[in-house]
């Protein structure tokens, strides 16, 4: 794994070499590089050091935003680029085995780009369309007025007053709730509840929500509520702060707007543009060398379980055909071949090719016990009848008796 890893660094390496070294001047308005170390004549920049964190997501971009962080990855790019020396030096940029990964890795870093350019950059919503979304839905954007609730529980109501008459003197509300309230969910962090808005049901608050977060609503910033009874005991309130409704402004939503649309827009794109490809091209799949490739592994149960649930009956003869010709002593090999037989025959219409596989069964197989059902096949197979679904179908099928009228044995006809 360890040589594997660095052979991808060789990689990435090589090809960031390839086009960053070449590329000439500084984008307009952009801040040039800095020559942040030179490894062997080579000089690492600033700009190479933005690009590796550029590799990563958006959360680790922001956990390598740090100068720790920056100059550990430099120290390992100085290390890259080492490696890449040792690497050069052994011939191994002729190496088929490096040509055959550069051409995979130029193929997904192409398709990589494609993606995030054309598809990504494509699905891009103007201003203009953010701006009209969001005033279609400003509705999604209004916020009810909300406060931050504390909240204590007292046993008793005289327990209660005293207590509303010390906040009232100016005691704080955080202090008196650790010594006083016997809700215990709360207490320890001085009675804090959180945000509550109209209807809104507050676990914390009880069966007493509804009322309790509507007596908040009125409330001072501040100042104590007064003694309300619930059934916990004997409550009383206080907020922190209070935040009036109002609908949030563009600029608060702007990239949520932005990346919905575009999201939703990518997937419609990049469909639109699938289709498109897939309508002008010209595929052509070699169905037989694609299964003589994907069988070669398989046992003779595998064989004949994809047989069983092959999309197609030419498909599933070649899987069937596998198995005798490979492994014709295997316990799947004479059922296999009445089944090339049967596809033949009841999916295909192909008499000719199905008696020449029941043929081959009889020869091949004589002590199986599909034997009767093979026979039954080709004395039966072209009568007009109902087609079989299946080798239990044509088990019973050969066990019936000609169906005889009503009433017994046929009589003989009077007139000779």
């Amino acid at each position: 794994m360890r040589y594997a890893s660095i052979a991808v660094l060789f990689l990435l390496v090589a090809v960031h070499s390839l086009y960053a070294k070449e590329e000439a001047g500084v984008k307009p308005g952009s801040k040039s590089p800095v020559v942040l170390a030179i490894v062997n004549g080579v000089p690492i920049t600033s700009a190479d050091l933005d690009a590796e964190i550029e590799q990563y997501g958006q959360k680790d971009r922001i956990r390598l935003d740090s100068p720790s962080s920056k100059r550990v990855i430099l120290d390992r790019l100085v290390d890259d680029w080492l490696w890449l020396k040792a690497a050069n030096d052994s011939g191994l940029r002729n190496d088929p085995e490096f040509l055959k990964r550069m051409k995979i890795g130029e193929r997904r870093v192409l398709l990589s780009l494609f993606y995030e350019k054309e598809i990504v950059g494509g699905a891009a919503p103007s201003d203009e369309e953010v701006k009209k979304y969001y005033d279609e839905h400003l509705k999604n954007y209004e916020l009810k007025e909300r406060v931050y609730l504390k909240h204590m529980v007292l046993p008793t109501e005289q327990e209660a007053l005293a207590v509303k008459k010390a906040l009232d003197a100016g005691g704080s509300f955080e202090k008196l709730a650790k010594e006083k309230s016997t809700d215990q969910a709360t207490k320890d962090n001085g009675g804090r509840v959180g945000f509550v808005m109209k209807g809104m049901a507050v676990k914390l608050l009880g069966s007493a929500s509804d009322t309790l977060v509507t007596e908040a609503l009125q409330l001072e910033v501040g100042k104590a509520s007064k003694v309300i009874r619930t059934s916990k005991g004997f409550e009383i309130l206080e907020i922190d702060s209070k935040e009036n409704a109002r609908t949030k402004t563009l600029d608060e939503v702007r990239s949520q707007i932005r990346e919905n649309l575009q999201g939703k827009r990518t997937s419609q794109l990049q469909n639109e543009i699938y289709e498109e490809l897939k309508k002008n091209a010209k595929v052509e799949v070699n169905e037989e060398a694609l299964i003589n490739y994907l069988a070669e592994k398989m046992t003779p149960p595998e064989l004949f379980d994809a047989a069983q649930k092959a999309s197609t009956p030419f498909e599933r003869i070649k899987y069937y055909q596998r198995i005798v010709t490979a492994f014709p002593d295997s316990a799947q090999a004479p059922q296999a071949q009445f089944m090339i037989g049967f596809t033949y025959s009841e999916e295909l219409g192909d008499y000719a090719n199905a008696e020449t596989s029941f043929d081959a069964m009889l020869r091949r197989y004589p002590k199986s016990d599909l034997i009767p059902s093979a026979k039954w096949m080709m004395k039966n197979m072209k009568e007009s009848r109902p087609k079989l679904k299946g080798l239990e179908d044509v088990k019973k099928a050969s066990k019936e008796k000609p169906d005889e009228p009503k009433g017994g044995k046929k009589k003989e006809d009077k007139k000779k």
